[in-house]
């Protein structure tokens, strides 16, 4: 077979060159963390009975996050205010004493140690008012810690434990990461 020439010339584009500003860009891997990453665990001991958040939520600082059983809790507060409504009425008798037998002992009706005596009953029983309050008061601060409340604003991380269980302060149910600012 005879030979028909050289093969078509191929086609080539071309482009003038010219001078221009470039981008620099570089892809890096990089890792994410919340400037403050707060554990969240209870201050009181008990049974979790309610999530209230939806993991990978946004949560705001102070918000509910779970919930213990309070009822033993409510009792204990219940049976404070019992022992402050006791402490009270005991004062009530005292000042009673003091307030009918001043005058009965100024007369000298009764003996002086008798008002001594009812003085000194009116004084303890203002500190068994005072300690009583004072239990209520602790009752009450144990009550609010039934309620397990974020520390920051943040994003609320997978809950590490599950409604039902037995919680305490060693607990950590949950962790929340700030992510404004970022790092």
């Amino acid at each position: 077979s005879a030979s028909s020439g050289p093969p078509p010339a191929m086609r080539v584009s071309v482009v003038k060159a010219e001078q221009t500003d470039v981008p620099v860009t570089s892809e890096w891997v990089g890792t994410l963390d919340g400037y403050v990453n707060a554990q969240i665990q209870p201050q009181a001991s008990g049974y979790l009975i309610r999530q209230n958040y939806r993991e990978g939520s946004e949560v705001q600082k102070d918000q509910v996050l779970f919930e213990i059983d309070p009822r033993p809790f409510n009792a204990a507060l219940q049976q404070a205010e019992g022992q402050l409504e006791q402490a009270q009425a005991q004062l009530g008798l005292a000042q009673i004493n003091v307030a009918r037998d001043t005058p009965l002992a100024a007369a000298r009706a009764i003996a002086k140690s008798q008002l001594d005596n009812e003085k000194q009953q009116q004084s303890q029983a203002e500190a068994a008012v005072k300690s009583a309050q004072a239990s209520v008061s602790t009752a009450k601060l144990n009550l609010s810690f039934t309620q397990v409340r974020s520390l920051i604003t943040g994003v609320a991380g997978q809950a590490t434990t599950q409604v039902g269980n037995l919680v305490s302060g060693q607990s950590v149910l949950t962790s929340v990461s700030q992510l404004d600012p970022i790092r």
